[in-house]
């Protein structure tokens, strides 16, 4: 029986450990990042404590760690103690490194993907951005972790719809049961040695940027249609997309197409049209139509008013930071967000 082990943070973490448990898969333990950590890591839909309550109530070893790179000697030699067998990795944002890589007997594994498929979208966020792009495909892989970005051997593919109802949380769903479905697929090959991988194809890579909470200004200058994708791909539990009305921050958790005629064209984008006391919802002026916010942060029965003007983030301006936070040696034409190609 193979030692196996999970490596994760997240919500997502949780619920790939809940699944293969109840697919009565042998866990011998989950590491996690120490909640304190994980705060000061910005740590999106974190779970940590959800993690090591989940293992004792199963009876299942658990550890919590200080370092999110698992570069400190303590995480080394926990790892090595633990002598694994396979590492299922999910919910953790940073690379492996070599020291703990070969501390697994066999190898450590884990899901990425694209809407173009591998080796294209390699980096941070794909789900996000593809949201974000418009895309309505997503084909994701699970693939053996090496010291580099994404560029492990294949062991197996999953393909999965983006539709319009979809927002951040549905696509890590579906993410994590396509990792179910695969590990469940391959275990047993990787337990009596026969597992088949299969390189990525020979193409030149491209790589998604990382993101931050604070890239998640509302551009009202966009469709509707594109500012909602926007807003669905930042929906809770990961940090909201926001507006700012005379420097406060108004998180948008919830908003959808509205109307392409009602209220008047010669209105500047952002400028807030109507707002409902009853339903405590507003309406914004994009291009080409408007937008209904239906769930916010405003504190007040309504803190905002019609003819507000909205502050707007400028995307040909803000792609440039994307571009700054690509690694060295990606050039430009390995670039899969700049020049303001983000909104088709």
């Amino acid at each position: 029986m193979l030692n196996i082990g999970i490596l994760g943070c997240k919500g997502t973490t949780l619920d790939l450990a809940s699944s293969l448990t109840g697919s009565k898969v042998p866990i011998k333990c989950i590491i996690t990042l120490d909640e304190h950590a994980a705060e000061r890591n910005k740590v999106a839909n974190a779970a940590s404590r959800n993690l090591l309550e989940f293992a004792g109530e199963t009876g299942i070893a658990s550890v919590a760690v200080d370092d999110y790179s698992l570069r400190d000697e303590k995480s080394i030699q926990y790892f090595e103690d633990l002598r694994l067998d396979l590492l299922l990795v999910i919910g953790w944002e940073r690379l492996l490194p070599t020291t703990i890589l070969k501390s697994i007997r066999l190898f450590a594994c884990g899901m990425h993907g694209s809407s173009y498929g591998l080796p294209y979208g390699r980096g941070r966020s794909p789900l996000n951005w593809s949201l974000i792009t418009g895309q309505r495909k997503f084909v994701t892989y699970l693939f053996r972790y090496t010291p580099g970005m994404d560029d492990g051997d294949i062991l197996g593919f999953r393909v999965f719809d983006i539709n319009e109802y979809d927002d951040i949380g549905s696509l890590h769903q579906k993410n994590r049961i396509a990792m179910s479905e695969l590990i469940l697929e391959c275990l047993p090959t990787i337990e009596d040695g026969s597992i088949q991988f299969w390189n990525q194809p020979a193409q030149t890579p491209t790589f998604y940027p990382r993101r931050t909470e604070d890239d998640g200004l509302v551009d009202w200058t966009a469709s509707p249609t594109a500012i909602c994708r926007f807003v669905r791909a930042l929906a809770p539990p990961y940090p909201s997309a926001f507006t700012v009305k005379r420097g406060v921050r108004i998180s948008v958790q919830d908003a959808v197409p509205f109307d392409t005629t009602l209220g008047s064209h010669l209105l500047s984008p952002g400028t807030v049209l109507d707002v409902s006391e009853s339903m405590k919802t507003f309406v914004v002026q994009a291009s080409g139509g408007s937008v209904l916010v239906r769930q916010h942060s405003s504190l007040v029965p309504m803190d905002i008013r019609v003819g507000d003007k909205l502050e707007s983030d400028d995307w040909r301006s803000s792609s440039k930071k994307f571009e700054e936070r690509y690694g060295m040696g990606v050039r430009p034409e390995q670039m899969e967000i700049r020049g303001g190609q983000v909104y088709p």
